[in-house]
């Protein structure tokens, strides 16, 4: 499985009514941390994943990928 987080994922979870104290660019850090730490896709077969993190401009940028 190959998860690619959307903007709803982290950048609005401080806007619903009953909602209060999330801050969007932790939240992107904690999806980060939880589902993209290896170099593999998610579930029982996995497959080789490029991550743009891979160049050092964007270092940061774990979610972005590409596979074969």
């Amino acid at each position: 499985m190959i998860y690619t987080p959307g903007d709803n994922d982290w950048t609005d979870c401080h806007e619903g009514q009953n909602v209060k104290g999330f801050d969007p660019l932790e939240r992107l850090t904690k999806l980060r941390t939880v589902f993209f730490q290896g170099e593999q896709s998610l579930g029982k077969r996995t497959i080789s994943l490029r991550r743009q993190s891979q160049d050092p401009g964007f270092a940061k940028y774990r979610e972005n990928v590409q596979w074969d």
